[in-house]
């Protein structure tokens, strides 16, 4: 397989040759409206098929069009039917916590108070009128759906045109990807081009700092958790394990208990170990002290699909740290474990000393 140097010494020589280096449009959707519980504004993105395919079988099956390959998130766009405005529901994206998807809500209330602050309108009744239409039309962005209430499916890629496609590359394959957002999706396809793949911080660790949608002056970042996603899904294991790696570095005792009642860790049993890691590490701190509380209130209310395995995998760690095996085993015979979950217990190294023991002696 070819190094991702040559990959781009390729591109150039193309270039230089005026061949054309463009094969696939990508459309994704970048936004969201918690508000309306809308995923929305498609935008794209263009890839070299060569390039993609020898660098990813997931790829490689896709643009190939291999008989057998199956992706419920993408669809085919026929011929210049491609998205410009467009919506889905959260439930049709299937991870409505993504932090690369720019919040809809937040740029209508900075919309809201740079109106609010300039004397644009004559009168009072005026101004109220003028808001309350921007927050019914999206800030004047008008979207084109079917008659249904969401574009779902296959209606989505037939039911929504573009206007005026950014580059009209007849020749090109347009393909739909409803499940990812566009920030990761573009970090992706930088790392099929150099192998280099950079995250910004979670949304739990205060402000993001972000790029704009377009900007080309820096490589792309995302979240290490949507890209922890997206790796799992196109089956790119040394991704996924460097954005594991980037969520690990991004657990504190500040935000733990937040992310651990995020929907996530309910889904990839890796990111799971990772926040239990950093909760048991962290166990006795002051911001984890004053939260667990709520954490097992939500988990006693069934408010946490994962909650037995988060309460096993905590006394899973206890065990491992303070008893001894024969400590283990007996919690292991009175059942405990096993009516919670179908988890395996790690027995620790018997050659450690334990806090068990030193209590018996």
């Amino acid at each position: 397989m070819a190094s991702k140097q040559a990959h781009l010494d390729t591109l150039l020589l193309k270039s230089l040759l005026g061949e054309e280096l463009i094969h696939t449009e990508f459309y994704l959707f970048s936004s969201r409206s918690c508000r309306k519980k809308t995923i929305g504004n498609p935008r794209v993105l263009c890839i070299n098929n060569v390039i993609a395919a020898q660098s990813s079988d997931y790829f490689a099956k896709l643009l190939n069009k291999e008989e057998g390959f199956s992706d419920t998130g993408v669809f085919d766009l026929e011929g210049s039917h491609r998205p410009d405005d467009g919506i889905i529901s959260f439930g049709d994206y299937g991870y409505e916590d993504d932090s690369d998807l720019d919040d809809e809500d937040e740029e209508i209330g900075r919309d809201m108070e740079t109106i609010a602050s300039t004397d644009v309108h004559d009168s009072e009744d005026e101004h109220l009128r003028y808001l309350e239409e921007e927050l019914n039309s999206g800030i004047g962005q008008p979207v084109k759906q079917t008659s249904s209430s969401y574009l779902v499916g296959a209606d989505l890629a037939s039911g929504v045109l573009i206007a005026h496609p950014l580059r009209p590359i007849e020749s090109s394959r347009h393909i739909l990807v409803k499940d990812t957002a566009f920030r990761t999706w573009k970090a992706l396809l930088f790392y099929l081009y150099t192998g280099r793949v950079t995250f910004h911080n979670l949304k739990s660790q205060g402000k993001v700092l972000t790029q704009a949608l377009d900007c080309t002056d820096d490589p792309p970042n995302c979240s290490p958790k949507s890209m922890y996603r997206l790796a799992c899904k196109v089956g790119l294991e040394s991704l996924a394990s460097e954005a594991l790696k980037g969520i690990r570095e991004r657990l504190t005792k500040n935000n733990i208990i937040h992310e651990l009642g995020l929907v996530l860790p309910s889904r990839y049993p890796q990111i799971l170990e990772a926040e239990l890691d950093t909760l048991f590490r962290n166990i006795d701190s002051e911001p984890v002290v004053s939260a667990i509380p709520s954490l097992f209130a939500s988990i006693a209310k069934d408010q946490i699909p994962h909650g037995a395995a988060i309460m096993t995998g905590l006394y899973q760690r206890v065990l491992k740290t303070h008893y001894t095996p024969r400590d283990e085993e007996a919690a292991l015979s009175s059942g405990f474990i096993n009516c919670c979950t179908g988890l395996n217990v790690q027995h620790p190294d018997p050659s450690r000393r334990r806090l068990g023991n030193a209590r018996r002696n």
